[in-house]
Order: structure tokens, then C-alpha cells, then sequence
């Protein structure tokens, strides 16, 4: 019976984390949009009408019935190029934004649980940080260490971290003094337990929605990166693809066009997701509704 009421009470958490977050269209609409690029990504070699790299037309053809985003200076097809940017950026973006988000919150919590000199030594850091000019110091750090995928992800990662350590820091600075926290330690349990059982699932959903954000950010910094010439030539993003079109604006608008479209509805829909999030995942609106329903409850039982 315990294990299929832990079961019934995850599942209608889920149905209630969906009915909040439902409300919001247009996150809704940034999730749909996320899914439908994700298969695309995924399958791409399935479904793309050429293979990556192939020439398949005259240099240069505009937008017609067999090649629906026209040709590059290659030959080459551009909606097939569309179709495997968007796993080479999804991959730079996801993996950076995980590994930015993660080191952050290891920080961050650190720095929330222990307070005292360390949560200055690393709060002064993280705001060091933020003060350099970021894409400045990308640029500086990739063009010395060389272009790579690698690079470009440890590099971002790098320049991230302090806003998810300054979110999960101000989650746990909150949490930390609650009721249930102190009735846990006053149970004998240690620290690690207290961190992992009880703060960090109630500090996830900020957490959840930094990373979102993150994503966004580092597919558009990838993408500035590559369109100045800095990014992997052998991993061809979507910043790949607009450098590549810098040349032909005047002659081929469709190579700049799709690529650059692609980046603006994908980071979009990332903040339209980060957005719904926040609503779905805030406990303030879980308060909110239980006002309501003690609201209205006296009035429909008159009726």
C-alpha cells in the first residue's frame, strides 16, 4: 500500500505540474515547437533529404520544389543542412547548459548550506565573473585554445555558473531555516542527507528553470562564436551555417534566412519554456489556488 500511494501522489503531482504549466499557450507552444526540433535532431539522418555535405544542385539555387531552402555556394542542400544544425546546436547548448547548471548548483549550495567565508569566497567570485564581458572572454579563451566542440563547451559552461550558484544559493539561504529542515536535523540526520532529501528536491524548480535559460544562451553564444569564424567546421551548427552565408548575403538570402530562423524560434521557445516553468513550478501558485478553492467552497455548498 505504501508504494502504490508514492505512485497515486507522483502521479497527480504530474497531472497538477501539467495543468498549471497547460495554462500558459504560448509555453505550450515553446514546448511543441521544442519536441518537434528534438525528433528532427534525432532524426536526422532518416530524414533529411540529402546527406551533410553532399553537392546536390547548381551552386547557389534559390528555394524551389526540390530543394525547398535552396542550394550554398557548395551545392549543397540547406534544409539538410537546417536539419543536422539543429543537432550539433542542441547538443552544444544542452550539454553546456548541464554542465554550467550542475557546477553552479554544487556551489551554490555549498555556499547556501555552509554560509560564513565560504559563502563569501564564492559569491565574490561568481561576481567576478559576471563583470568581464563575456563573449569577450569566450572569444579571447577559444581563439587561444583553438576552435573545438570541446572548447566551445567548457568555455560557456565556464562564463554560466554564477547564475545558477546564485539561484541555488538563495534557495537554500530560504529553505534552510523552515520547519521541516530543522525537524529533520533534530532527527540526527547529517548534512548530506538534509541537502539531498529535503532542500534540493523543494530548490529544484528555479534550479529547472535557470537551465532552460542557459540553454538558450548558449546556443546563441555558440552561434556568435562561429559566425565570427570560431566555431567547429567539423560539428556544423546553425552558427556554422551563417558564417558560411556571410559572403552570399547580397546573392543567396536563403542561406542566412533558415539557419537564423531556426536559432531565433529555438532560443525563443527555450524562454517561452523557462517561463512556463517558473509559473508551473512556483509554490506561490499552488497558495494561490488553495485560496480560491477555500474562496468558493462556502458558496457552492449554499447551492
Amino acid at each position: 500500500m505504501p508504494s502504490l500511494f508514492r505512485v497515486r501522489l507522483r502521479s497527480d503531482s504530474i497531472k497538477a505540474f501539467w495543468h498549471r504549466y497547460s495554462k500558459n499557450k504560448a509555453a505550450v507552444a515553446g514546448l511543441t515547437f521544442l519536441i518537434f526540433i528534438c525528433l528532427l535532431a534525432l532524426l536526422a539522418p532518416y530524414i533529411s533529404p540529402y546527406r551533410l555535405m553532399d553537392t546536390t544542385g547548381s551552386p547557389l539555387s534559390p528555394p524551389s520544389q526540390i530543394h525547398l531552402f535552396g542550394t550554398d555556394d557548395l551545392g549543397g542542400d540547406t534544409l539538410t543542412g537546417v536539419i543536422w544544425g539543429s543537432r550539433a546546436s542542441l547538443v552544444i547548448g544542452i550539454l553546456t547548459a548541464g554542465l554550467s547548471t550542475i557546477v553552479g548548483a554544487v556551489v551554490g549550495i555549498i555556499a547556501g548550506y555552509k554560509g560564513g567565508v565560504i559563502d563569501s569566497l564564492v559569491m565574490r567570485s561568481a561576481e567576478i565573473v559576471l563583470v568581464i564581458p563575456l563573449f569577450i572572454l569566450a572569444v579571447v579563451v577559444i581563439a587561444f585554445f583553438g576552435s573545438s566542440v570541446v572548447n566551445t563547451v567548457l568555455v560557456i559552461a565556464a562564463l554560466l555558473w554564477p547564475g545558477s550558484a546564485r539561484i541555488a544559493r538563495a534557495e537554500f539561504i530560504r529553505l534552510k531555516p523552515l520547519d521541516f529542515v530543522e525537524s529533520a536535523r533534530s532527527t540526527g540526520l547529517k548534512d548530506r542527507s538534509i541537502i539531498f532529501s529535503e532542500i534540493l528536491p523543494n530548490a529544484m524548480g528555479p534550479i529547472i528553470v535557470t537551465w532552460t535559460l542557459d540553454v538558450a544562451w548558449a546556443i546563441l553564444t555558440e552561434s556568435g562564436l562561429s559566425f565570427i569564424g570560431l566555431g567547429d567546421v567539423n560539428f556544423p551548427s546553425w552558427g556554422v551555417m551563417l558564417e558560411r552565408s556571410m559572403h552570399f548575403m547580397s546573392q543567396a538570402w536563403w542561406m542566412s534566412v533558415f539557419p537564423g530562423l531556426a536559432i531565433f524560434f529555438v532560443v525563443f521557445s527555450f524562454n517561452l519554456l523557462g517561463d512556463g516553468l517558473g509559473d508551473a513550478l512556483s509554490p506561490k501558485l499552488e497558495k494561490l489556488e488553495k485560496a480560491e478553492v477555500e474562496r468558493w467552497t462556502p458558496t457552492l455548498r449554499l447551492s
